[in-house]
């Protein structure tokens, strides 16, 4: 059996073996098969070779990824063994006690160091001093270890002060401290202790003072009980629990548990049938060192679905989840990573809590993914997790590229590929479309692209400088307008530029030119960005650009293009077609109501409540329920506000200004005001609302429907737009009236004992009802009946039974009965047997 994690051993030298004694079970099982000396005689310097008794990572070896057992005799200049799988081999080092001083137990740190990997240090005490000795790599005594008062005392005539090191094996924790038992003497009063070693400054702390048999004194150093112990040969820890063995009357050995954290020692289990064991020693050891609670690192995760945003400064929830509390305490936590501001965050942790939340701050400074880590202070052991910096220009909590930022979008620098001829032409044969760009020449040419390759220096038909990058497009021969088309599938916002340069004008030689928008339907040109014009004067070397800003286009197919006169060059194409939802002319990454529901998109959020395909914050019905999430909201929008869900354009968003009647352009409807930028005028506060396209001022109108919900703000609340078991859209319609004289109800049934005659008295006072019901106890409860499930001779399905037979045969229009077969109020729309219908969903037909 090779050495493994998260198990106890216990080594025998008496019998020169080692035990896996993991869960102590009831009886001792089988030796391990290496180390072994068993085969060698009682009493053989052999067996002490497993005396003392050590596992960890075998990083001093060269192997950190390799679990290792060190062992060795007590006896000074002992040689170290290291026993690796069933191989055994010199550890290259011996027992660095002084003459006369035995190492009666050793421990490895296995804590991880800074680069991830154990220490793989092995440490050893001696019950004679208060040295703390290294025994492996590179033995040596490290010094006297120092601390309090008891720890430190010293004084061995009477009256006795003195305290000596009892166990002389050790376990480290997880801020690599060594922990031995000490025993203390005052006057003949024995008190025992767990102390903490910090072995870079060699200062000992006490944790707790030992209660229980192994706290309790007994001057007989061979025997231990249930009640006292005499002596420690061994410490081990393992998933919260210390464990002491200890022998008794030279037969057998006794296991003990120690709590960490009050000191309280049980005996958890003896194991018998041994000779020799008082002139022996024994040992226990242990992979894992004391933490007082994990970290379940694979669960990390940040809560909500947002993200950091580049630019803003914002905190966050960091949710650890935790297990193997073995100490509840007050912690700090500290969360790490280039541009987080996480002060050292102090959390209380109980026995049975099962996560820590931490805030973690971001400052806006970087981008993209960024690894933060996460430890308990003082610990080298680490998880990672990472977070998401977002380029998210309107801070709604999504993305630009998810809300359509250059969903179609481009460069065109003419400099791939890399053309070979440099200061000349580079014609490229045969080619009418460069990258996706084609030219309409002004005479015939089959090879119009000649890319002009320059690097500063000796070429003097055109500039001896490229815009950006080293190559720029001239027309061969000709010159031409050069185009690309595009086709959008939604309302889209256009910034585009392009950057021209003149060669070799000369006399009255002169052109003008600009990038332009047109539409391919009939040619028209829409949009043109600012003119440039040439002549003999201008400087050839030099690049002026002509640019696009915040051109709105609704759906459809667009040619961007620009003339190239045979004497200019064009290079720097950029483009950038945004995502417009709801075509108000505020790009989606931009806008804060992204489809015009009056809902923030902050709100909202990028996921799909109903799965059809289109994010919540551009569906104007999140949960397909067939009432407009404007309507939905939490602000009393009306549907005289809101264009129907059947409309060819613009489907469920509002089109009325602040004042809820005036109609308008989506651009029209909304304000654009910095905090309210894209947001319904008649969801918003006056502070928040202008539009200077009609001449809404700043503080001047607030939107009827704001503060319907009680809240004067920038927009409406989710409501129940995004939950389809409540539908809100309702009926305005107003009733039917007929004007007459009010007649009084003549019949009624009350629970209340107060019926009477005349026209003053109950049910009289309630006029115009053939009877009137009355009770705040008693459920008025219609004829219930089964329906036919199915048409047969003289029934037909849906009509109600009696019997298994037709109960109403002549039924008339507005007759009702509840149906217990369909769980339904059923009523009789057309006075025919067939004209039952559960009447069982809200309805309007004029409601938009």
């Amino acid at each position: 059996m090779a050495q493994e994690n998260n198990k106890l051993y216990l080594s025998v030298a008496e019998r020169g073996v080692v035990y896996d004694i993991t869960n102590l079970p009831a009886t001792l099982p089988g030796a391990l098969t290496s180390p072994n000396y068993s085969t060698f005689a009682a009493g053989a310097e052999e067996r002490t070779r497993v005396s003392n008794l050590a596992v960890g990572y075998d990083t001093a070896g060269g192997n950190p990824n390799t679990l290792a057992f060190v062992h060795s005799n007590t006896a000074p200049g002992s040689v170290v063994y290291k026993t690796i799988g069933a191989t055994t081999s010199l550890a290259g080092a011996t027992n660095p006690s002084p003459t006369g001083i035995n190492i009666g137990g050793i421990g490895m740190n296995n804590v991880p160091t800074s680069s991830g990997t154990a220490s793989g240090i092995t440490y050893g005490f001696s019950n004679a001093t208060k040295n703390l000795y290294r025994v492996s790599p590179t033995p040596l005594d490290l010094g006297t270890v120092t601390g309090d008062a008891i720890w430190n005392a010293n004084t061995t005539t009477t009256p006795v002060n003195a305290s000596t090191i009892w166990a002389t094996d050790t376990f480290f924790d997880y801020t690599n401290n060594i922990y031995v038992l000490l025993q203390h003497n005052n006057g003949g009063v024995f008190t025992r202790y767990l102390y903490r070693i910090n072995p870079l400054n060699l200062t000992a702390t006490q944790v707790v003072t030992l209660t229980g048999p192994v706290g309790t004194y007994t001057a007989t150093t061979t025997a231990s009980s249930g009640t006292s112990v005499g002596n420690v040969r061994g410490l081990a820890y393992l998933n919260g629990q210390i464990y002491a063995v200890s022998v008794n009357t030279d037969t057998s050995l006794n296991i003990y548990t120690i709590n960490i954290n009050t000191g309280v020692s049980t005996l958890a289990r003896t194991y018998t049938g041994f000779t020799g064991l008082n002139a022996t020693n024994q040992d226990l050891a242990t992979v894992p060192y004391y933490v007082p609670f994990t970290f379940t690192c694979n669960a990390i995760a940040f809560q909500g679905t947002g993200s950091y945003v580049a630019g803003t400064p914002s905190t966050r929830t960091l949710r650890i989840p935790i297990a193997n509390i073995y100490a509840p305490g007050t912690y700090t936590i500290n969360v790490n990573g280039t541009g987080f501001i996480n002060p050292a965050y102090s959390a209380t942790i109980g026995a049975s809590d099962t996560f820590i939340d931490v805030p973690v701050t971001y400052n806006g400074t970087n981008g993209g993914t960024i690894p933060l880590t996460i430890d308990l202070n003082g610990s080298t052991t680490t998880c990672t997790v990472n977070a998401t910096d977002i380029n998210d220009s309107d801070a709604d909590g999504i993305s630009n590229s998810t809300e359509g930022l250059c969903v179609q979008g481009g460069f065109e620098g003419f400099d791939s590929p890399a053309q070979t001829t440099v200061n000349g032409n580079n014609i490229q044969t045969n080619v009418t479309n460069y990258n996706g760009w084609q030219v309409n020449l002004e005479s015939a040419q089959p090879s119009p692209f000649n890319i002009v390759r320059v690097n500063g220096a000796g070429y003097s038909s055109g500039p001896i400088y490229a815009n950006t990058g080293n190559q720029y497009l001239d027309i061969n021969s000709t010159g031409g307008t050069l185009y690309r088309d595009f086709t959008l599938s939604s309302p889209s916002v256009l910034n585009a530029s392009a950057f021209f340069s003149p060669r070799e004008l000369t006399g009255t030689t002169t052109f003008d030119t600009s990038i332009q928008v047109v539409r391919t339907s009939d040619g028209a040109v829409l949009f043109s960005g600012n003119p440039l014009s040439f002549n003999a004067s201008s400087p050839k070397d030099t690049w002026l650009g002509s640019s696009l800003s915040n051109v709105s286009l609704p759906a459809g197919t667009y040619r961007i293009q620009m003339y190239i006169h045979n004497n200019g060059h064009v290079d720097s194409i950029t483009y950038c077609f945004a995502t417009d939802t709801d075509g108000d002319g505020i790009a989606d990454y931009l806008d804060l109501d992204s489809d015009n529901d009056g809902i923030l998109d902050a709100i909202e959020g990028a996921t799909d409540t109903d799965t059809d395909g289109t994010p919540n914050f551009r569906d104007t019905d999140s949960d397909n329920d067939g009432c407009p999430d404007a309507i939905e909201g939490s602000e009393n929008v009306t549907y005289s506000m809101v264009i129907p869900l059947s409309a060819a354009t613009n489907p469920g968003r509002i089109n009325v200004r602040f004042n809820g009647t005036t109609i308008g352009t989506p651009s029209e409807i909304i304000s654009t005001a910095t905090a309210a930028n894209g947001v319904p005028q008649v969801v918003n506060n006056a502070i928040n609302n202008t539009n200077a396209s009609i001449g809404l001022v700043n503080n001047t109108q607030a939107g009827v429907a704001d503060n319907t919900d009680g809240t004067a703000d920038v927009g409406q609340g989710i409501g129940n737009s995004q939950n389809a078991g409540l539908n809100d859209c309702k009926c305005y319609k107003a009733p039917n009236v007929t004007t007459g004289t009010d007649v009084a109800t003549t019949h009624g049934i009350t629970a209340f004992n107060r019926a009477a005659t005349g026209t003053t008295s109950w049910p009289g006072v309630r006029n115009n009802g053939w009877t009137a019901l009355e009770s705040n106890t008693k459920p008025f409860v219609m004829n219930r009946m089964p329906v036919a499930t199915a048409s047969s001779a003289g029934i037909n399905i849906g009509e109600p039974l009696s019997a298994g037979v037709a109960a109403i045969t002549a039924p008339v229009v507005g007759m009702t009965f509840y149906d217990t077969t369909n769980n339904c109020l059923k009523i009789n729309i057309d006075g025919q047997r067939t004209g039952w219908r559960c009447f069982n969903t809200q309805s309007c037909p004029d409601e938009n």
